[in-house]
């Protein structure tokens, strides 16, 4: 579990190259001494090749994990496989695939009810509309995942407003979004920096709206080191 840990902090606070490291080892150990979070460590290994770009690798650590959950018997461990193996589809572009996968995860989370995975799968809903431009079905949905969230105690929901805002901001209401940016980076933890990149990011749509051109210049450029330095990869950013 300190690996782990250990892993997924390094993420958190924008080290990914640090990060894998920490949970092959980590893997290495629980496939020794056959711990059952094999699975866990799989998926969290999935999310961050996804988000350094690795997504070859990424695939085949969702496929891994789903595989390793299985055969514990953990029907929420496949579902969430089956969320980052969606996930994995939509960096590809391969739409109709991820949404089949969603499908699968969906299934599992109704069957054992489980909050956040339910509340992740609705954040992915929200993905596949505002990627087919259907703006408004992806804030209802980012907005029911935002509740689900909250009503579990779950920090994500921070991210699921974020989502909110990349809708606010494609479908041309830059009010709106410059509103809710705002309000997330006053309540967002100031140690959180990948999720303030984002919102940093995200606002540099607003400043050029507003023609803050010599702003929008030097925010694009510290936002770019930064996100180099992170090791950052994600197509929201590209």
């Amino acid at each position: 579990w300190l690996r782990l840990d250990l892993g997924t902090s390094f993420v958190s606070f924008g080290d990914s190259k640090k990060s894998i490291p920490q949970l092959k080892e980590g893997l290495k150990l629980a496939r020794k001494h056959r711990l059952p979070i094999i699975h866990t460590i799989l998926n969290r290994m999935c999310f961050v090749a996804g988000a350094t770009g690795e997504i070859e690798d990424a695939a085949m650590y969702a496929r891994d994990s789903i595989h390793e959950a299985e055969v514990w018997g953990d029907v929420n461990g496949v579902g969430s496989a089956y969320v980052n193996l969606s996930r994995v589809c939509s960096e590809r572009g391969q739409w109709e695939l991820a949404e089949y996968h969603m499908g699968e995860a969906l299934l599992r989370f109704e069957r054992t009810g489980s909050r956040i995975g339910l509340a992740d799968c609705f954040m992915k809903k929200g993905d596949f509309a505002r990627a087919r431009g259907d703006y408004s079905a992806a804030e209802r949905a980012y907005l029911e995942s935002v509740a689900r969230y909250k009503g579990c105690g779950d920090a994500n929901h921070l991210y699921a407003e974020l989502n909110v805002a990349m809708t606010y901001l494609e479908s041309e209401k830059y009010t709106e979004a410059r509103g809710l940016l705002a309000d997330l980076r006053k309540r967002s933890n100031p140690q959180a920096s990948k999720l303030l990149l984002w919102i940093r990011l995200c606002s540099t749509c607003c400043l050029a709206h507003e023609a803050e051109w010599s702003v929008l210049e030097t925010e694009l450029l510290q936002v770019q080191e930064q996100l180099q330095r992170m090791g950052i990869f994600d197509l929201d950013a590209a």
